[in-house]
């Protein structure tokens, strides 16, 4: 939506020096060994026959004699002007283009023009590159105009101005050296100029006009007043009104740290409250640093956050408190790796808690249909070092022959092409000899169909479905139950896939993994006997 042009303007000006360069303004050459005033001229001015003014400024005699190390003045308004198109580094979702004809889909590494529109969705983002160094993140549902793109000449300084419709941005402006040297960030309410200075600024749909400094110092000024605005603090433009007295900004909410690396779905992340917050700016980016990898930006009523769905790699968290104005804090970060994929397998036998009969354990687990293979550790305590080992298992077992004595295991997939997934719980049971009072047995003793799967979070349930078919169409049975295994004593023989999801506390649910075939079939002497074939898919 294009902002009402009836609403106030306000500049932000560096507090030490004005904003634009004025017509006297002059940039200084250090001359260098073999200098001549015309090789200078020719090399940094618009019109090299313009030497004659450089010589008449600096009382040049002899034109083809400069000292070495002595500044040679030259005026800003006589040096070359050159285009400096912006690099598009980073698009995502739906962003489009316009330079002087219809609007078009925008695609990362193009350069763009001064006079070029742009547009974003949604739920998109777009980051620029500027010639200086300086980015700008282009946030959702926002519209601007690369109003001015140059550089002068050889003398290292750039102009760069954008003109804001509507949306917000943030930029991170690189040091802006020389006199003539600016970065402004534009709108019909608001215009930001600044040296140096890290700042966001948004325009709402109603014209009220937000801006956030980070570092540094800016003037603002707007309905015939003017405020300083320092580092850590913001101001609010309403239409026809003065800018209202800078105030703080929210400290960056504390994250704390996530584990080295996280191995389930769903991605949950919690922080204490931050005082005077309302709400929470919550942005994730993929392969820090930087932030040109954002893969996602919310707004969160409450100290949280969570993803269902996350692709594994590794991430940045940033979080910021939102005050009762809409001004937005500083940000809290939290590095995090996910690492969930492929899933580990479901464990069958023996199972945490359970006892095993015999001269040997049989470990048993399901059979992702994404797993070539499997890594199976087996140990008296830790895996630090393991009693029993196999790293390229195939199958879906392992005989291991151990004395009595209580014993953890654990098993992870590994995909054809060699991706090795985290591990399941481990599963500390105890080994047995072989009963000899009558009436124990080494079968379940309950004879049931039986599944086990990694541990949730306190709180937390789990859906387990059951069906005669991979798509689950028709479902045979679904129950809730509150630890992580699941029973089913009246299935009837033959093939059957089993799908279980995680349900948090406050009702959010995660997604249903990927069913696991099973099979049962029917043998009165021990009841039911549970025949693991190939898995289609891992949960």
């Amino acid at each position: 939506m294009r902002i009402p042009t009836c609403l106030p303007l306000l500049f932000f000006l560096p507090a030490c020096s004005a904003l634009a360069a004025s017509a006297g303004d002059d940039w200084q050459y250090p001359v260098q060994p073999g200098d001549t005033l015309i090789g200078v001229s020719r090399a940094y001015l618009a019109k090299r026959n313009d030497w004659r003014k450089i010589g008449k400024l600096n009382r040049v005699a002899d034109p083809k004699r400069l000292m070495p190390g002595k500044p040679l003045r030259l005026p800003i308004a006589l040096l070359r002007q050159d285009g400096a198109p912006a690099e598009v580094i980073r698009v995502q979702g739906e962003t489009l283009i316009r330079a002087g004809g219809a609007w078009q889909p925008l695609a990362a590494g193009a350069r763009l023009p001064a006079g070029t529109a742009l547009k974003t969705g949604t739920a998109a983002n777009l980051t620029l590159r500027f010639v200086d160094g300086s980015r700008l993140l282009v946030m959702g549902d926002s519209s601007l105009t690369l109003t001015r793109l140059m550089l002068y000449g050889k003398t290292g300084m750039a102009h760069t101005a954008v003109h804001l419709d509507g949306g917000a941005v943030s930029t991170e402006v690189a040091p802006q050296n020389g006199a003539a040297a600016r970065y402004q960030i534009e709108s019909q309410a608001l215009n930001l100029g600044v040296r140096g200075t890290d700042f966001r600024v948004s325009v709402a749909a109603d014209g009220l006009t937000h801006g956030e400094v980070l570092k540094g110092r800016v003037l603002v000024s707007g309905g015939n007043a003017q405020v300083a605005v320092d580092g850590g603090f913001g101001t609010l433009a309403a239409v026809g009104a003065a800018p209202r007295a800078p105030v703080p900004l929210l400290a960056a909410p504390q994250l704390g740290s996530a584990p080295p690396r996280l191995e389930r779905l769903p991605v949950r992340f919690a922080w204490p409250a931050t005082s005077g917050a309302k709400a929470y700016r919550v942005r994730l980016y993929r392969d820090p640093p930087g932030f040109e990898q954002l893969v996602e930006d919310r707004v969160s009523s409450e100290p949280q956050a969570k993803w269902a769905e996350l692709g594994d790699g590794e991430y940045r968290l940033r979080v910021r408190a939102i005050d009762a104005d809409g001004l937005e804090g500083f940000d809290g970060e939290l590095s995090f790796t996910l690492k969930a994929r492929p899933e580990p397998p479901y464990v069958i036998a023996p199972q945490d808690g359970k006892l095993s009969h015999g001269e040997a354990a049989v470990l048993r687990w399901a059979q992702p249909a994404n797993a070539a293979r499997y890594h199976v550790q087996l140990g008296s305590g830790d895996f630090a070092q393991p009693l029993a080992e196999q790293a390229s298992l195939a199958g879906g077992e392992m005989r291991v022959p151990l004395a009595p004595g209580r014993y953890s295991w654990r098993v992870a997939s590994i995909t054809p092409g060699g991706d090795h997934g985290p591990f399941s719980d481990a599963q500390v049971f105890e080994q047995r000899a072989t009963p000899q009072a009558p009436g124990e047995s080494a079968q379940d003793a309950e004879g049931k169909a039986e599944f086990r799967w990694k541990a949730g979070e306190a709180g937390q349930s789990f859906e387990a479905q059951v069906s005669p078919s991979a798509d689950f169409q028709d479902i045979a049975a679904s129950v809730t139950v509150a630890e992580p295994l699941v029973r089913f004593p009246d299935l009837a023989p033959g093939v059957w896939f089993l799908r279980v999801r995680t349900l948090d506390s406050d009702g959010f649910a995660g997604p249903f993994g990927a069913p696991q075939q099973f099979s049962v079939r029917d043998d009165t002497r021990a009841g039911w006997l549970l025949l693991l074939v190939p898995i289609l898919l891992s949960l």
